[in-house]
């Protein structure tokens, strides 16, 4: 059975083997009784004239061959084959890809409180209306944004340090109050020590436990 492409000026033929060089496989066409939208889509992608390839004269000896499909082969991504006329940016349809499926949007009923009346609006319509009244009449520019920034990263910055710097300096003056307070009473011991005479009713009333006995080797009795 000879086969022969049917996309655009392809030259594939089973009649030729030097044309089928790269193992080149043929696809038929779709059944028009059956999948005819499908079957008008490779009609339209093969860019031939519909005098020459239409429903009418398609029949199962029509291909495409695997030259023309983007991974070689109809996939369910990729089922058609690549549109046969050239384009600088092919969209995904001409490239044989399958067309996504319009998106259902919700509806939302918006009550009038002056009326009492309901109408139905879809959800981004209504949310972008609410987000128009949200915004302020003259938003800022992106660039002032940008710039200030870095000015408010630097503030939070340096109040941190002034906070950190603050903390040590207020434990440091601690320490140093309570060190003055300990001289201060350290003197004054020292003081009473040198006004009075050592007499064992001294050193049996020091704070030192067992003053007297360590001192002199007898106890206070």
């Amino acid at each position: 059975m000879v086969k022969r492409c049917a996309h655009g000026v392809c030259k594939s033929d089973t009649r030729y083997p030097e044309r089928l060089s790269g193992g080149v496989v043929f696809f038929p066409f779709p059944k028009p009784k059956t999948q005819c939208e499908r079957c008008l889509q490779w009609i339209k992608q093969c860019g031939r004239p519909h005098s020459q390839l239409n429903v009418s004269n398609i029949t199962k000896h029509s291909y495409v061959c695997s030259k023309h499909f983007m991974n070689g082969k109809p996939t369910p991504e990729f089922p058609n084959p690549v549109n046969a006329v050239q384009e600088p940016n092919p969209t995904k349809e001409k490239l044989g890809g399958c067309r996504k499926s319009p998106k259902k949007r919700p509806r939302v009923c918006v009550q009038d409180a002056s009326s009492g009346s309901t109408s139905t609006t879809d959800a981004g319509e209504s949310q972008q209306h609410a987000v128009e009244s949200e915004s302020p009449e003259h938003p800022p520019l992106p660039g002032c944004q940008l710039e200030r920034e870095p000015e408010e990263e630097q503030s939070c910055q340096s109040t941190e340090k002034e906070k950190e710097l603050e903390a040590v300096n207020n434990n440091i003056k601690l320490q140093l109050s309570l060190q003055e307070t300990e001289l201060k009473s350290l003197k004054a011991h020292i003081g009473t020590f040198k006004k009075k005479t050592l007499t064992p009713e001294l050193l049996q009333s020091s704070e030192i436990h067992k003053m007297l006995e360590y001192s002199t080797g007898f106890t206070y009795e």
